[in-house]
């Protein structure tokens, strides 16, 4: 196995290990107003036991968005 893919195993453990611990998850989401003709307010959102607890504008999440 080369390092990058032990690199990704340990992250990807991690980032589970990280969701378990507290019954989060990561998803993208939008405004309600959203529909079949448009998207608004385009966001990853972080979840907490179905309250969202961050999100990060558009369509990905970045550490300097933390």
């Amino acid at each position: 196995m080369k390092d990058n893919e032990k690199n990704i195993d340990k992250f990807l453990k991690e980032l589970k290990d990280l969701l378990n611990k507290y019954d989060a998850h990561i998803c993208f989401d939008c405004n309600d107003s959203s529909d079949l003709y448009g998207l608004s307010g385009e966001q990853i959102a972080i979840y907490m036991t179905d309250e969202k607890v961050f999100y990060a504008s558009g369509y990905s999440l970045n550490k300097s968005d933390l």
